[in-house]
């Protein structure tokens, strides 16, 4: 009884086995064989539009081309600075004598380096410039120093 059990199940498991096996190479051979006639079907419509009266085809490669250079994504500038905004010494200042951006008009930060105090940033991280307290002569001043000279001007 057991012998004829064992054998029972060596011939399941081999049937089994020739089962997944053929499934697997009928998979292969029938993927294999859509892949070559959906490629000689493509091949074939590619024959036939390159075929077609030029300007058809050409006017359609010009339409997406056009489509694509006008889906592609355009600068969007950070913004503009009030025109109430005065430049003195190399950035703008608001009414308030606040130092603001020359690039985009934001308000600027300090420096992290304490050792110049001439040295501010924008506080705006896309605009991130770097400016430089500075008189005509191009000596470098605090933000206190300016604001002294702006009002004796």
């Amino acid at each position: 009884m057991a012998n004829h059990f064992k054998s029972y199940l060596k011939k399941l498991f081999s049937d089994l086995h020739s089962a997944i096996l053929s499934i697997f190479v009928g998979a292969i051979v029938l993927s294999v064989g859509g892949i070559w006639a959906f490629s000689k079907h493509l091949w074939f419509q590619l024959k036939t539009i390159m075929l077609l009266p030029t300007p058809l085809w050409i006017t359609a490669i010009l339409f997406l081309l056009l489509l694509m250079c006008l889906s592609k994504k355009t600068a969007v500038p950070l913004s503009t600075p009030d025109p109430e905004h005065r430049e003195e010494f190399h950035v703008l200042w608001d009414k308030n004598n606040k130092m603001r951006c020359l690039n985009c008009g934001k308000p600027l930060k300090y420096s992290s380096s304490d050792t110049d105090p001439s040295v501010f940033y924008c506080s705006d991280p896309r605009c991130d410039s770097r400016h430089i307290l500075k008189d005509k002569h191009g000596n470098k001043m605090s933000e206190q120093e300016a604001i002294d000279r702006m009002g004796a001007i």
